[in-house]
């Protein structure tokens, strides 16, 4: 899965996307995705099977979860699309109307920040925790991979939740199964180049009262028992010391059940199957939404998807445990002042991202000052002696206006994919596969998210 920071719509680096001046990113959208990184969730299911109102659905008990969770806070981040889903969401549940399908064209991303929500019992509860969504029409899982266009950004999210009605499979006019909705997916990240793809898939049982002859008996006491269920009424009793692996608990219980369950319906196995075989995780939930006027129940742990999200979420990026080596000049022809406030740019921008050792070319002992002058002029353009010192698995930067002498001799080593050199100016002479020219501050963002890419989609 890629932790780099992308612009939703664009799918480039953030810093990429900023340089071409394209895409109307919601205000403030990168600065809060700095230090934590978005989730990216996209639904995937046929057409009819409940997807969209399903979302309305979780966009109002979002909107209402401080009633039950005091401090927390669900914020839309000024993005006009998300909010004209809300006042749509808002009409529908008011009205137990069901939500209009999904249009055939490219998902619109929806924006949510999630702010004071408990996710592990005593530890602060998680700020600043940006939700994109992208709900997919049916249709476009309804052929192997026919419309990838469409679905660019799959490559690049975290989690896909399936959404199922077992109900609708029953009566469909198409013999279709489970798998075959998990095979539409493969064959689009195939189509788009893509041998990564999301590590984390939920499968969501909608229209859950419609089971209630063949549902386990533990699973329909657990939809009734809902704490959350009135939210959707903006009613609910305040559920002290609330976390969200506190109630993933008894989640956890149903989802073997809903697994097992899953095993017994057509083409239950093979999906089950696929899902072991491709090593993602996989959690099984049963959802009821407030669609239908004689539903007396409400919607239904409609967040279990949500907090299953959350519950494996990636991490902060200084909590991924990234290590960067910067390599810096201190060479009289490569130590300008301009090269000087780049390493400061590129020291910053690595220091937020990881734990960053710097070094002097030449000189194999980290940690000092790369300002310092002393003996700079008799030290040959070496990396090598770095490279032998630092551990494998770090990602190194180098700074320099020199040619690198001993550059070539790790042309095809282990580091081709994890070092990255930039300069000022242009070598007549290009010794290096990852090469890259520096002139200006967003150059230097550019390049630690060039930096980074490779390494995180290689795990």
């Amino acid at each position: 899965m890629n932790y780099e920071t992308r612009c939703p719509y664009c799918v480039r680096s953030l810093p990429e996307c900023r340089a071409a001046a394209v895409c109307d990113l919601p205000a403030g959208y990168e600065q809060r995705t700095q230090s934590v990184p978005p989730v990216w969730v996209m639904s995937a299911g046929f057409s009819g099977h409940g997807k969209s109102t399903f979302w309305s659905d979780m966009a109002i008990l979002l909107e209402n979860l401080g009633e039950a969770v005091p401090g927390f806070l669900s914020n839309y981040m000024a993005h006009q699309p998300t909010q004209d889903f809300i006042k749509a969401a808002r009409y529908r549940v008011r009205n137990h109307q069901q939500e209009s399908a999904t249009l055939n064209t490219r998902p619109e991303p929806l924006f949510f920040e999630l702010n004071h929500l408990p996710i592990k019992a005593g530890s602060p509860a998680v700020t600043g925790r940006t939700l994109v969504i992208f709900d997919a029409a049916g249709e476009l899982f309804t052929s192997a991979g026919g419309e990838s266009e469409k679905l660019n950004f799959l490559p690049s999210v975290s989690t896909v939740w399936l959404l199922v009605s077992l109900k609708d499979l029953e009566s469909g006019s198409e013999p279709v199964t489970i798998s075959e909705l998990f095979y539409s997916l493969q064959s689009t990240l195939q189509k788009l180049g893509s041998e990564n793809g999301p590590t984390r898939f939920v499968v969501v049982f909608t229209k859950a009262d419609l089971l209630s002859d063949s549902l386990p008996e533990s699973v329909i006491r657990y939809l009734l028992d809902d704490p959350l269920q009135s939210l959707i009424r903006n009613s609910a009793t305040v559920l002290r010391g609330f976390s969200v692996e506190n109630y993933l608990k008894e989640a956890a219980k149903i989802s073997a059940d809903l697994e097992a369950f899953a095993v017994e319906q057509p083409g239950g196995r093979q999906f089950v199957n696929l899902l072991r075989r491709k090593g993602v995780d996989v959690s099984f939930c049963a959802v009821v939404t407030s669609g239908a006027p004689e539903n007396e129940h409400g919607a239904c742990r409609v967040l279990d998807p949500l907090f299953w999200t959350l519950l494996h979420a990636p991490k902060t990026e200084p909590e991924l445990n990234r290590r960067f080596t910067l390599v810096v000049d201190n060479h009289e022809a490569g130590a300008s002042s301009s090269l000087q406030s780049v390493m400061q740019t590129f020291r910053n921008l690595l220091s937020r991202r990881g734990r960053t050792s710097v070094y002097t070319l030449g000189n194999a002992v980290a940690g000092q000052s790369p300002h310092s002058a002393v003996a700079a002029s008799c030290r040959p353009a070496l990396i090598g002696p770095i490279l032998e010192r630092i551990s494998k698995d770090e990602l190194v930067l180098v700074l320099t206006a020199r040619q690198i002498l001993d550059l070539p001799d790790f042309r095809n080593s282990e580091w081709r994919e994890r070092m990255l050199v930039c300069s000022p100016v242009e070598f007549q002479d290009d010794p290096w596969p990852q090469t890259m020219l520096i002139s200006s501050q967003q150059d230097c963002e550019i390049a630690v998210s060039r930096l980074i890419r490779p390494a995180v989609e290689a795990n």
